[in-house]
């Protein structure tokens, strides 16, 4: 399923416009991205939890061997609930 389709399921299901659907969307994916900017988790009951891990940094080596530094991320982690687990299995 790309963006489009799932706009398509949104406003369907919720009963909007195809222009609602996708603002409904851009809403969620912009509280997402802002709450997890701030740090917080995000835990949506029934579903799972979005959280921000931090990578160190460490070396590493390029593709020709040459030692160089891999810098310090942090990187957006996805954990699924046991009701999301348990409904695909």
């Amino acid at each position: 399923m790309n963006k489009g389709q799932l706009v398509e399921r949104i406003a369907r299901d919720a009963e909007l416009t195809l222009a609602g659907g996708e603002r409904a969307l851009a809403a969620f994916i912009a509280a997402l991205k802002a709450s997890l900017c701030r740090g917080e988790p995000v835990t949506i009951a029934g579903f799972g939890s979005f959280y921000v891990v931090v990578r160190r940094a460490r070396s590493g080596r390029d593709p020709r061997g040459r030692p160089v530094t891999v810098p310090a991320a942090r990187l957006p982690r996805f954990r699924a609930s046991r009701a999301f687990k348990d409904a695909l299995n």
